[in-house]
């Protein structure tokens, strides 16, 4: 397994991955069309494309949109791994923190484990979070349109 900087040639199986996890509606289109606001990682093992994250710069934060496994690959270490390019990012570019959101479907928090032993600390959560925001979005993870997951900030501070 080799871990890459964004390449094109991924971009249709980064959105395949994403509507796997979360179903149609993903934003893979406005991420690859607006690249120098977003940074990459891919994992890749044989050409094949077996997990992604995703995060960008706000001012005096880095933000993680996403880091998505694929089930095959979960327990195996990929997403810490992953996760350390963004804190290794967000440290070399004097960020005092990083943050994002979870979800949480049916009881369980998607990123949970992976978040809270990377030392991020869960802020707050809001009900219905998505649902407000995408009324037409049918949810995968809930099963519901509108999504009525729980969104959980975390973040974690880094200095």
């Amino acid at each position: 397994m080799e871990f890459i900087d964004y390449n094109k040639k991924y971009k249709d199986e980064i959105n395949t991955i994403q509507q796997n996890q979360w179903g149609n509606g993903t934003d893979t289109d406005n991420i690859v069309q607006n690249l120098e606001l977003y940074k990459i990682k891919l994992a890749v093992e044989n050409e094949r494309l077996i997990a992604v994250i995703v995060w960008h710069d706000e001012e005096e934060i880095c933000f993680l949109d996403f880091v998505i496994v694929i089930p095959e690959f979960q327990k195996k270490g990929i997403g810490t791994r992953l996760m350390q390019f963004v804190l290794e990012d967000a440290k070399t570019n004097n960020k005092k923190a990083v943050e994002c959101e979870a979800i949480e479907a049916k009881g369980k928090i998607n990123a949970k484990k992976l978040l809270e032993n990377s030392g991020f600390n869960k802020q707050y959560e809001t009900k219905n979070y998505w649902g407000n925001h995408l009324p037409n979005y049918f949810c995968k993870e809930c099963g519901c349109k509108p999504c009525i997951c729980v969104m959980h900030k975390y973040r974690k501070n880094l200095v």
